[in-house]
Parts: C-alpha cells; structure tokens; sequence
C-alpha cells in the first residue's frame, strides 16, 4: 500500500558572479582598446601559433589561423601595436580537445601579457613551463579537466594580476609560492580538489581584492588574514575548516562578502570594530557548528542585503535592533535553536528562512509599511500557535508561503485572497485549522501548489480552483471533506498531483479527462461504485511514453518548483509510505507516476484501460471490493515497480504475463479469491508468502511458502471398504485426544466456583504453546529478528475492515484482540487460577457487583494518568483486566462493549503522551534528532531509534518542536490508553522474524484514527479529575 505525502524542501547555493564581470571588463579593455597593429606579426611569432594549433584538431574553429593573413588579425590574437609581438591570446569555449605539451608553441610566445584557455576541455598535467611567462597578468585556465598539482612554477609569474583555475580537478595543497605573486588581485581556485591548508605566505598577497577557494577539501584553521586589507570578497565555503569563529576575519575594513558556509566551525559568532562604514553586504555562515545568540553588533552592518546563519546551533531569540538593517533583503535560519517570537519587520525583506526552529508566537506589528516585499516566507515546523496574524494577509507580494507543521487553529483566513494573485505555492500542512477552505482562487492564475493537508477541514472543495489554471500540486488529505469526486478538476491543463486521501469522499468516479495527471492517491474515502473499462484511457500523460531527463541546474526552473534568484531555490517533495515504510523523494521526479485507489468500495470489474498507463511505477487497489478476473493489460505495464490488489474479491487465475514485469519489486495478492498456479518468474519467486495468503485454491507456492502449503490439487477418486477402514483408524487417532481432553476442562470449569476463561485453561493444559520464552527487555532490536517464531503464541483471526473504527456503542460483533509480545514479555508467568483473585484484591465468594468496584478502582488507582512515573503501571493495567477477564468470563472484546471505552474511538483525555513508531525512526541519521530537541523526553538507544522516556508533557514546546522537526513523522501525540495499544502492536511487528503486514497495516490505521480523533478532543467544560474510573487501558 502506498502513500503519499507532497512536503517541500528547499536548498541555497550562494554563488558570486561579480569577478566574472570584472575578468570580462578586463577583456573587454584589452581587446577594444588595444591599438590597430603598425607592424606586420613576425614570422617566430606566426609559426609558433600555428605550432600550437597543429596540436589540437581545430581546423574548423581556428580557419582564419593560416599564413595568408597576418597573424595578427586571427580570431583570438591581440599584438602590440609597435612591436607587433603577441600580447594575448583568448581561446575561450573552442574545444581543444587535449593536453598542454611541455614544448608546446605557445611557450615560445614569451611576451604574453593575457592567457585565456577557459573552458577548452584541455586535460592532463599544468606543464611546469607556464613559469616561463615572465610577463603575464592574466592567467585563466577555469572550467577544465586539468589533473596534478599546481607546478611552483606559478609563483614565477611576479606581474600576475588574475589567477583563475575554477572548476578542474586539481590536488595537492596550494604551493607556498603563490605567496610571492604581490600584484596578485583576483585568486580563483574553487571547485577542485585540493587539501591542506591556506598558505601563511597568503599574508604576503596585500593587493588582493577577491579569494575563492570554496568547493575543495582544504583543512584546518584559516590563518590570520587581518593584513590583507584590499580585501572584498572572500569565500572558503564547502570546505574543512575548523577552529572557532574567525574574528580576525572582520576587522578588514574593505569586506564585502564572507562565504564560511558548510565547514566545521564552531563556538559564538563574535565580532569586534565594528565600523558604522563597514561594507558588509553579504554574510554566509550556514552549516556550521556555531552557538550561542546572534550578535546584536550585526545590527552595525548598516549595508548588510544577505545573511545567512541555516543549520548551526544558535539559540536565544532574534534580536530587535536587527529592525535597524534597512537594506537586509534575505534572511535565513532554518534549522537551528532559535524561539520566542517571530517580529513583523520581516514583511519588509525579500525571503525569511525561519524553518525548524522553536518560535511560538507572531510579533505585534508596530509600523505601518504601504508596500511589503517578502516573496518568499518559510516558518514551518516551529512552534507558532493561535490564529494567523492579520499582517499575513498584507503581504500583497508573496510568491511562496510555507507555514507547515506547526500549532497553528482557526480558519483559512479569506483576506488571503489579497495574496491570492501573486502566490506560487502555499502550504499549510499539519496545523490545527478548521472550517471550510475558503473560495478565494478565482484570481489564482499564478498558483501552482497547494498543500493543505493534515487539518481539520471541512466542506467541500471550493470550485474557484478550476481557475488555477497552473495548478500542479493539490493536496487535501487527512481532513474531514465531505465532497464527491472532483471530476470538474480534469481540465486543469498543469494539474500532476491530486491528493484527497482520508477524508470523506463519496460516491461513484465519474470518468473524465485528467491529460496531465501523473501521481493520483484517493485511498481512504468512501467512493463507491464501478469503474467504466474506458476509464484510465484518457489519462495521457500516464499513457504517452517520454524520455527521462534528471538533470538539474539551478539556472533552470526545476519540475515540481521554482528559482527564486542565485542564492535560493524552492523545490517540492513527497513522501509515500510503501509496505508500511515511508520513503521520502527530496524533490518529485517527472517520470513518477502512481495511482492509490486503496481503502475505498469500488466494485466490478478493474478497467481493462489501465493497462494503458504504460509510464506507471505504482499501482495500489488493494481494500475495495472489485470482482472478476485481475485484466491481462497489467502485463502492459513494463515499467511498474510495485502492485497491489489485495483484500478484493478478484477470482480466476494470476496472469502469467506479469511475470515479466521485470522492474517490480512488490506484488500483493492476498484476501482474494484467486485459483490456479502462480507464475514461475524471478519477480514472483521473491515475494513473501502473505502476498499470496487467504487465496485457497491457488497452488505452486512451494518456492515461495514451503512444502507445508498448497500443491496442484488431486482428484482423488473413493476408495473400497479397507480404505474406510483406514479412515476410521486415523479419525480416532485424530478426535480421541481430542475428546479427552474436553472431558478435562469439562471437570475443570464444573469444579470451579467462578467461570474461568478458556485461554487459562488451554495454558494449563498445555503451558508449551501460550507461555513465551523468557526474553530480556534489554536485547537489541538487531538481535529481535532473530529469535524463534515461536516465541509467543499467536492468534491472529482475520482482519475485518476498519473494525476498530467502528461505534463501539451500535456495534453488536465482538471486536478481535491481537495478543502482542509485549503482553507477554510483561508477564512473569501466566495467571494462575488463585491470582486473578490477590490481583484485585477480592475474596473468592465476592458477587459481581464487589468484584466490578474492585475492578474499576484498580483501574484508577495505576491509570497513567495517575501514575505518570510508575515504571509497573502499564504492566498493571494489563493484568488487571486479564484478572477481571478471567474471573467475569467476559472478553477483552465485550468489557469495551459494555464500558464504551475504545481509547480510539473515544480519547478519555487529550493526547499529551508521546508515541514513536520505531519502524521509521533512524534516529541518529536525523539532521536534527528529537532526543536533542528535548532530551528530558526523549532518548536514543545504541541502534539509533529514539525512545520517549517520559510522558505526558506534550505541552512542552521543546517535545512539541521535536515532534513538528521528525522528517519522518514517527512521532505522534496520543492519550496513555491509545499509547499502550499501540506500543503492544509495535512491539508485535518488531519482534517477528516473519511477516507481520497485518499488524504494521493495523498500526498504521490506529496511528491515523487516533490523530482524527485525538484533534476532535474538548476539554471538559468543569474541571475533571485526573482519572475516572470510566477510562479503561484495555490492554
């Protein structure tokens, strides 16, 4: 079963363009200014350069390179205009294709001023002979493959002004002789591979004005580099460095731009002479391992347009005097420790950045702003309560709007239509928001995603979308919206992604054109009805073969998002959740295409049009009740990867075409009616055996199950008279310990004063089957997966749908329990028949009526919510009512029957308790793992999956910003009672060595029942105590 969950991700790659300005106003000089020749070029000088040309193949880009003209006149040279010796030469993009000899001709071009090979696929080595050019000044290699080292050579060149090697593969440390090139101003040396450290002799480089060094492997702490006071643009990002923050750094005067991005540095942000006149316009700091507050001396940074602080570790809260920074355009700190409010000067700014972080309120606006600016505002998984504050809706410029995962209640508010004609992408996903969603997108021509999912919405789907004529992404899911199918949605021409999973869609699908649809997911509603054979035919773009492109630049404007400007982008993301595990894509792929028509009634026939869906990846329409035989055209599918048909009631055969679907992975037949042998195939062979479970008459599984199951049945034909004989043989070898042993429990239950459950019974029968093996609580979960499958006895009845979801009140069947390990594990030993007694503290001869208050004042007195530090008070509860289970002859079942107690049906208080579902946890993998967030709650164990601790502070911020930061979403809010349920189910699904997709299934739905359920809870009017003996852990 598959799920999807769009979210957004979005990266910064800063990149500064002003040095390729400066190098093309200094070809632009050299070239235009130069006067025209007065001497014809000498004849060494001609040879030589048609020398070096013979040595690349590049008769078609150089023709004008011959002895016909003057050689002063061919593309790229420049002489001087007395000597008529060659000065420059500029090859820039014609493809040489090879390497620079050692004894090339171009070394005996001694009196060259300017070299510009940029970008010439040249390879091989940096020929030493380079230091040969006494006279060069500028010096442009970039955009290569040039391996090796940098030769010393180099530091020869003494008149050298431009260094640039950008973009090569270079390594080695950076030769202690560039230090002697004084004139040197710009130094480019970025994205290769060098290592070591930044030479002291650099101190020696005065004239300096722009470093680049970013993108290599360079260690270490930077030098000091207060001397270099021509200093503008600096940037060693994308390296080691480590060390503490370097202050020296800032004392120049001159800087521009500091680039200190993704290395290792650590401690406060510290600045000293701080000038008012300092030039400050760009500061990088991002991931790092800064600390601390933000400095308020930043606030001097009069000129400062970015700053830059993502992915440290600052806390404390922004500072006010930061208002006072007029010309701050981009202001990013996602991912860090920042709280306290976020201040409403930000509308002034261009983007904000305050993602994942622990702010928890809206600042008080306290200026009037005619006009706003920001474009981009992102402040999701924070802590933000309340309403949306009224200045949201002023911000009459913004393009993208991210408040997900955070507190926030209340409606949509319809004064968004303000912003509604510049939005790109809103996304208000996992908040608290009620209401309908209002109908304000008829001016949304601009819009192309939308995200609402996670609230508690309500109403229909307002019809002004159909005016989102660039609409890509639409999702709704996991609300309350009560609609029938959105058929009016087809002829949105840009429209890939439509989510309405787990709300309350109805009826039948009427068919229509959904041209560009790629990834549709409608799973848990009520649609109803059968699907027309013609239904997918016209879904074209699922049905049009393409050519796969995943190729990104960041000058481009990406699928599935947008270019902000050099130094942001905004990418979408989606997360499915696949055979119980979700999977995260960090952006959405044009060739991803899925259909998720699981968990409704659809009935009839499967199209035999699907089939058509030839770019397909995933198929899921498991869960409804369609019928006949599974379509032929599935086999057409050749690029599905996974398939699920079960919980169905499909009959005949399993095609044997689909063994050839070499791309899928997973396949899911089971709860079906299917017949007949399954095809022999690589795919089929590496299933699980519960993909084909509950289909009685199919055969062949002997690969796949083991001898015990199913083979090609036999018509046996009846035998004579001895082989009745036979048969009435093996009849009592197979009833008579059967008989004898009812007339046992017949005397046992006959000599027992109080009814006893038949589960004591059969365990002191037989005590081999129900009582597991002692197992410590403390063994790895490396080491579970390894014990015995017959660790626990299992009684697993067939799942009905959704019975946990129905009205305990109206309901007449009796529910079905799973016994979990757990249970077990937290049980010395079975109760035995004078226990239950002692446990509730009972008399043997006590009525029904004793023996109910004993029960229920049991109850309250080791409730969680009474004992929230009680390390027994959940092993209590179970055996509390397994005594009173035992000893009314009454079920699990039929005790939440007659109290009303589901905890998930009916939260018995609100959800402040903390669950993790360990099954997606990787812990310390997380860039920001909830057991540092808040580390009181939560812990992590040596396997890296995080554990709760301690419960019932769900109203601490810091659990809260936990929770809201998991890029999983393993942890849920939920009361003691659903929170014990649920750790039985876990424990259940970890501890198997065999298949267990009942229980994760049924994790799963509990986990999405108790977050609907546990967002409907309202507190008491009156206050209530703690715990009523009317809320029952029942198990």
């Amino acid at each position: 079963m598959a799920m999807m969950i769009p979210s957004q991700s979005y990266s910064y790659s800063c990149i500064v363009i002003s040095l390729y300005y400066s190098l093309f106003l200094i070809s632009f000089v050299l070239h235009t200014l130069a006067s025209p020749t007065l001497h014809h070029c000498h004849h060494s000088q001609r040879d030589a350069l048609l020398e070096f040309k013979n040595e690349f193949h590049v008769d078609a880009a150089l023709d004008s390179w011959n002895k016909s003209r003057d050689c002063c006149s061919w593309k790229g040279i420049t002489c001087d205009a007395k000597s008529g010796k060659v000065n420059s030469l500029y090859l820039d993009t014609i493809s040489l294709n090879n390497s620079l000899k050692p004894n090339s001709g171009l070394f005996k071009l001694h009196h060259l001023h300017n070299l510009s090979l940029r970008n010439c696929s040249l390879h091989g080595e940096i020929p030493s002979s380079l230091g040969n050019f006494l006279h060069l000044t500028l010096l442009d290699l970039s955009h290569n493959n040039l391996l090796g080292q940098i030769p010393l050579s180099i530091g020869n060149l003494s008149s050298l002004i431009v260094l640039d090697l950008w973009g090569n593969n270079l390594v080695g440390q950076v030769p202690v002789s560039l230090g002697n090139l004084t004139q040197l101003r710009y130094l480019i040396l970025s994205h290769n591979k060098l290592s070591g450290n930044i030479p002291v002799s650099f101190a020696n480089l005065t004239k300096l004005c722009e470093l680049y060094l970013q993108n290599n492997s360079l260690g270490s702490t930077l030098p000091d580099m207060s001397g270099l006071h021509n200093l503008e643009y600096f940037d060693v990002s994308e390296n080691s460095f480590i060390g503490p923050f370097p202050t020296s750094l800032f004392t120049i005067p001159s800087l521009i731009s500091v680039n200190l991005e993704r290395n290792h540095f650590k401690g406060a942000i510290k600045f000293r002479n701080v000038s008012s006149s300092s030039r400050f316009q760009f500061l990088n700091f991002a991931q790092n391992n800064l600390d601390g507050p933000i400095p308020e001396l930043i606030s001097q940074y009069h000129n400062l347009e970015e700053l830059h602080l993502s992915y440290n570790n600052l806390n404390g809260s922004i500072p006010k005097s930061l208002s006072k920074l007029f010309k701050l355009e981009y202001f990013c700190l996602t991912n860090n420790n920042m709280e306290g409010e976020v201040p409403s000067w930000i509308r002034r700014l261009t983007m904000v950045a305050f993602s994942n972080n622990s702010f928890n309120s809206f600042g008080i606006s306290s200026q009037v702003l005619d006009k706003t600016q920001v474009k981009w505002l992102d402040l999701s998984s924070n802590a933000l309560q309340g309403p949306l504050p009224r200045w949201i809706c002023k911000l009459t410029s913004v393009e993208i709007l991210i408040l997900s995962n955070n507190l926030l209640n209340g409606s949509i508010p319809p004064c968004l239509k303000n912003s509604i004609t510049s939005l790109t992408d809103l996304v208000l996903r996992n908040n608290s928001f009620s209401g309908m969603i209002p109908d304000i997108f008829n001016n949304a021509t601009k819009l192309i995603s939308l995200d609402v999912s996670r609230n508690q919405l309500e109403g229909e789907l307002p019809k002004s979308f159909i005016h989102c004529t660039r609409l890509q992404l639409l999702n709704v899911r996991s609300n309350r919206i009560k609609d029938t199918f959105p058929f009016w949605l087809g002829p949105l021409p840009s429209l890939h992604v439509l989510i309405l999973r787990s709300n309350k869609f109805h009826g039948p699908h009427v068919s229509t054109k959904f041209q560009s649809l790629r990834v549709i997911d409608v799973s848990h509603n009520d649609f109803t009805g059968t699907l027309p054979t013609f239904y997918f035919s016209e879904w074209l773009e699922m049905t049009t073969v393409g050519v796969e492109d995943d190729s990104f630049m960041i000058s481009d404007v990406p699928y599935m998002g947008k270019v902000l400007n050099a130094t942001a982008s905004y990418i979408s993301s989606m997360e499915i959740v696949n055979k119980g595990v979700e999977m995260e894509f960090k952006r959405i792929n044009q060739d991803y295409k899925t259909v998720d028509f699981s968990g409704n009634s659809f009935c009839g026939n499967i199209p035999e049009s699907i089939g058509l869906l030839k770019e397909l990846r995933h198929l899921n329409l498991s869960g409804n009740a369609f019928t006949g035989n599974i379509p032929q055209s599935l086999g057409d599918l050749t690029k599905l990867e996974s398939l699920d048909l079960s919980k169905n009631q499909l009959s005949g055969q399993i095609p044997q075409n689909l063994g050839g679907l070499s791309f899928v992975s997973t396949m899911n037949f089971s709860h079906n009616l299917l017949e007949g042998p399954v095809p022999r195939s690589t795919q089929f062979q590496g299933q699980s055996c519960s993909s084909f479970m509950d289909n009685l008459k199919l055969y062949g599984l002997e690969d796949i199950c083991g001898e015990t199951h199913m083979k090609n049945p036999v018509l046996e034909v009846p035998a004579a008279k001895e082989e009745q004989v036979v048969n009435w043989i093996a009849a009592v070898i197979a009833y008579g310990p059967g008989v004898f042993s009812g007339f046992v429990i017949g005397h046992i239950l006959t000599s027992r004063k109080h009814k006893i459950a038949i589960y004591d019974v059969i365990s002191e029968l037989f005590p081999v089957m129900l009582t597991p093996l002692k197992v410590s609580k403390t063994l790895p979960r490396t080491e579970k997966g390894k014990r015995d499958a017959m660790e626990c006895f299992r009684v697993s009845p067939p799942i009905p749908k959704l019975s946990f979801f129905s009205n305990s009140r109206n309901s007449t069947s009796q529910r079905f329990i799973i016994p979990s390990c757990r249970e077990r594990r937290n049980r010395d030993e079975p109760l035995s028949t004078s226990s239950p007694y002692s446990i509730l503290g009972v008399e043997p001869n006590c009525s029904s009526l004793e023996l109910k208050a004993a029960f229920r004042a049991k109850v309250k007195q080791y409730h969680p919510d009474v004992n929230r530090e009680g390390s027994s008070s959940d092993v209590m509860i179970r055996r509390i009512i397994q005594a009173y289970e035992v000893l009314t002859n009454t079920s699990r079942a039929e005790i939440i029957e007659g109290e009303c107690l589901d905890p998930f049906d009916n939260p018995e208080c609100e959800a402040l308790d903390v669950f993790v579902n360990e099954v997606l946890c990787f812990g310390k993998r997380c860039s920001y793992p909830c057991f540092k967030t808040a580390s009181h709650v939560f812990s992590c164990d040596s396997t890296g999956t995080a554990r709760a601790m301690s419960q019932g502070r769900g109203e601490d911020y810091r659990v809260q910003s936990a929770v809201n930061q998991c890029p999983r979403s393993c942890i849920h809010y939920v009361t003691p009672s659903q929170r014990i349920i649920l750790e039985e189910l876990l424990d259940s699904v970890l501890d198997k060595p065999y298949d267990c997709s009942a229980e994760a299934e049924l994790l799963y739905a509990l986990i999405v029942k108790a977050q609907f359920e546990n967002n409907r809870y309202r507190k008491p009017k009156k206050k209530q105590p703690e715990s009523s003996s009317k809320h029952v852990d029942w198990l």
